[in-house]
């Protein structure tokens, strides 16, 4: 005679096998990339094109308005190129409520017809 199991049992191991597939797939990164994809594309990020007065640092920069932004690695994962003073940038960007809403950077695209030619800042310095 054959012996069959309780339908609590299949289902319990039918939830083990669905959070280890979940769990193998996010180690992978499989995920991540979307996730990623649906932040970029989040209607809670903003779009615009400003120039860069000033770079405090690598990761941290000032418009001509008097906006700070901030580079975080957590999420610039998309294009962001290197950050010239005086070049007008494409950016997208959110206020990131784990950081006191600070302005953080996800996309940054250099608008510069050459990106090779520095600008004369106000000093008469080449930047």
């Amino acid at each position: 005679m054959t012996e069959t199991q309780p339908l609590w049992i299949t289902v319990f191991y039918a939830l083990i096998l669905l959070f280890a597939a979940i769990g193998v797939s996010s180690t992978f990164g499989a995920f991540q990339h979307w996730n990623q994809q649906n932040m970029l594309s989040n209607e809670h990020s903003i779009s615009k094109n400003i120039t860069v007065k000033s770079i405090d640092d690598a990761w941290r920069f000032t418009d001509v308005d008097g906006n700070g932004y901030l580079i975080t690695h957590v999420f610039s994962f998309s294009r962001i190129d290197e950050i010239y003073s005086g070049h007008t940038y494409q950016i997208k960007y959110f206020c990131n409520p784990l950081d006191n809403n600070a302005r953080t950077v996800m996309e940054m695209i250099d608008q510069a017809k050459d990106r090779y030619i520095c600008v004369t800042n106000s000093n008469g310095a080449c930047e």
